[in-house]
C-alpha cells in the first residue's frame, strides 16, 4: 500500500493516475459526514440484512450514480467492473 502522502496525491489528480494507482476491489479509508436519518436508514439497511455493513451499503449506493448518472466516467475509472 503506498505511503499516506501517495493515496492522498492520487486521488486528487486526473483520473489517469487514479487508473494506475488503484484496482477495482481496492479500498481507501473515507470519512463522510451524513445526516441522522441516512445513517439511520443505513443501520436499518444492515439490520434487514440488505447490506452486511455500511460500507457496503455505501459502495453500492456510490456504483449505480457512477453506472446511471456518469457512464463515461464510471467506463473510464472503473473499466465497466464491480
Amino acid at each position: 500500500m503506498p505511503p499516506p502522502q501517495t493515496l492522498r496525491k492520487a486521488y486528487v489528480g486526473p483520473a489517469q493516475s487514479l487508473r494506475r494507482v488503484w484496482r477495482v476491489g481496492d479500498s481507501v479509508p473515507v470519512t463522510v459526514s451524513l445526516p441522522a436519518p441516512y445513517v439511520d436508514a443505513l443501520d436499518e439497511l444492515v439490520r434487514r440484512g440488505v447490506y452486511r455493513s455500511r460500507s457496503e451499503a455505501i459502495r453500492e449506493a456510490i456504483r449505480e450514480l457512477l453506472k446511471r448518472g456518469f457512464p463515461d466516467l464510471y467506463q473510464e475509472l472503473v473499466g465497466g467492473e464491480g
